[in-house]
């Protein structure tokens, strides 16, 4: 019987079409758990403007990083899974990508865990909600909203995307190339998405509500090419924010601002 032959490469780009939804499927299921285990968590804790204690903070922090960053990552694993679409190859890939990714993210969590904890050990915040909360919580608002003005952040934006689109270091072992695209990829896309994340860490650690929005500016930002007026709404938006629960803080109005 003749050998069929294969010369436009339809078996192995079919392979790397499956590898490429295979590993798509697999990091929204991910994030759908993710997204399970953080309202489960959620509908028991109180509200409130703490971060609790470090254990329990890590925990949280995590299953929410990947609940709300890994929708926006699918782009990225998709092409990393076609590029290495060979046995054991593409999972391997896929994976230490994804978990250089939440690792950066949960890194930025644990600093800013501590330097919270800084700050309310001098007496600027404490775990309730009064009004030296809602200032120190208004303040990193508005400093998370200018910071979205400026080019780092928009340098950032870019490299991110960029990277998603057609980053993938091809020099070296594998180990090499997945170490090097992760933490650039990582690093840009948390500089890319450092002003939402605030919103989080400084009033909306236990609302759904601002989770749900954060997640979809977040998503927005890494996969929709933005027009500059576009990026700039939502700095002047996070900005707007910050400022309003600063004056409400400083008039001594104790305003319901984060929904649940």
């Amino acid at each position: 019987m003749p050998r069929i032959s294969d010369p436009v490469g339809v078996s192995s780009l079919l392979r790397r079409d499956r590898a490429a939804t295979a590993a798509a499927v697999a990091t929204v299921v991910a994030a759908a758990a993710g997204w399970v285990l953080v309202v489960s968590w959620i509908n028991r804790m109180d509200t409130g403007m703490g971060l609790g204690s470090f254990p329990d903070f890590i925990e949280i922090w995590a299953v929410m990083m990947a609940a709300m960053m890994l929708p926006s990552v699918v782009p990225m694993v998709a092409r990393t899974a076609r590029l290495n679409a060979s046995p054991g190859v593409d999972l391997i890939a896929t994976v230490g990508l994804v978990g250089i990714y939440l690792l950066t993210w949960t890194a930025f969590g644990v600093a800013a865990y501590f330097m919270y904890e800084v700050i309310a050990n001098i007496g600027l915040a404490n775990s309730s909600w009064h009004r030296r909360g809602f200032l120190l919580a208004g303040i990193a608002i508005a400093g998370a909203g200018l910071y979205g003005l400026t080019p780092l952040k928009r340098s950032c934006q870019g490299r991110c995307r960029a990277l998603a689109r057609n980053g993938w270091g091809r020099e070296g072992g594998l180990l090499r190339r997945i170490v090097r695209t992760g933490a650039d990829y990582s690093v840009n896309c948390v500089g890319a998405s450092l002003g939402p994340m605030v919103v989080i860490l400084a009033v909306g650690l236990t609302s759904i509500t601002l989770m749900v929005i954060v997640s979809a500016i977040v998503l927005v930002q890494k996969v929709v090419p933005l027009s500059n007026w576009g990026n700039s709404a939502i700095a002047l938006a996070l900005f707007s924010y910050g400022v309003s629960l600063a004056i409400a803080a400083g008039s001594g109005a104790m305003l319901t601002v984060v929904p649940r």
